[in-house]
């Protein structure tokens, strides 16, 4: 459930968007961090959720990534080669992402 408030409180400027996506890292010692995609004209991968959470992250962390529509629901929302290649150069160890309401992914870094 938190994955899916943090994805539907993303940043103001991405109001326009047809979904948002956001992800949840849970650090090795407890900590839970959280970031959005950002709204940015180029493609970039510093504005990505995922790139941004690691940042945030320590070794053996697990990464939550949610695409949630306009209507609500769940969306595919698997990370990127260049964000997974990022997680796992950083001591990611799993990401889960949405793939619909009922189904979900995950990637062994």
């Amino acid at each position: 459930m938190a994955r899916t408030i943090a994805a539907t409180q993303g940043d103001s400027k991405n109001a326009h968007r047809q979904h948002r996506l956001a992800a949840i890292g849970l650090r090795n010692d407890g900590v839970i961090v959280g970031a959005s995609n950002l709204c940015c004209r180029h493609k970039c991968p510093e504005a990505h959720a995922e790139y941004r959470v690691t940042k945030m992250l320590t070794a053996n962390s697990t990464v939550f990534v949610v695409r949630v529509n306009r209507n609500g629901q769940l969306a595919m929302a698997k990370p990127c080669h260049g964000c997974q290649s990022y997680m796992k150069n950083n001591g990611v160890r799993r990401c889960y992402y949405s793939i619909n309401d009922t189904e979900y992914g995950v990637i062994i870094l």
